[in-house]
């Protein structure tokens, strides 16, 4: 969540499909290297596909924006 301009909270779902697990290759080298730098471990990487977004604050929650 997040504050919008004038202070108003935001909050979305977005829904997902999983495309692909990975647990090698140069995308999962990539980000495991990313995400020990800040004191991490990753034994996988979870590639998702963008299904719809929704607001889910507000008059509007539960409608679907994108």
């Amino acid at each position: 969540m997040k504050l919008a301009p004038g202070g108003q909270s935001q909050a979305y779902q977005v829904r997902c499909r999983v495309k692909a697990s990975m647990t090698s290759g140069p995308l999962f080298d990539s980000f495991k290297e990313n995400i020990k730098q800040r004191g991490m471990d990753v034994r996988a990487v979870w590639v998702l596909e963008p299904l719809e977004v929704l607001v889910q604050i507000g008059p509007n929650a539960g409608q679907k924006i994108a």
